[in-house]
């Protein structure tokens, strides 16, 4: 191969001359950067809180996604429910949607439903007998 005869220019070579930008130059660009990258967050965060207000719309006119307060509550066996890879710590409150929160409730009922098993109790331990009386408007 050849060899070129005169150098390359430094744009080629991927170097860069800064010295023929002056100090004020570089103030200049560097704070365009500074606003550039101020723009890019101020449009994240709108973005962001636009997408929040949809979600908060949706909830608002179906009654499915109405958000809900629920305490887990799971057998001694265990500590947490993990459920879609978010984490939900035994004896904490969290507002979820009203779906979120009957799986939620499901899946507490058949851990107390397993520590009943592994405990040898009756295996209908969530129907307990119930007090029935009888009253002239219950007739």
């Amino acid at each position: 191969m050849a060899k070129p005869t005169k150098p390359l220019p430094p744009a080629a070579t991927g170097a860069v001359d800064l010295s023929l930008l002056t100090p004020e130059d570089l103030a200049a660009i560097e704070q365009q950067a500074e606003e550039s990258v101020a723009a890019e967050a101020k449009a994240a965060a709108k973005a962001h809180a636009l997408d929040e207000a949809k979600k908060k719309a949706r909830r608002k006119r179906d009654p499915k996604q109405e958000m809900v307060n629920i305490t887990i509550d799971v057998a001694e066996y265990s500590d947490r429910i993990t459920l879609d890879g978010t984490i939900y710590m035994h004896g904490h409150i969290y507002t979820v949607p009203r779906q979120r929160a009957a799986v939620l409730q499901d899946i507490m009922f058949r851990t107390w439903g397993h520590q009943a098993e592994i405990d040898g109790k009756k295996k209908d331990y969530y129907r307990k007998a119930k007090n029935v009386v009888l009253s002239p408007t219950s007739a």
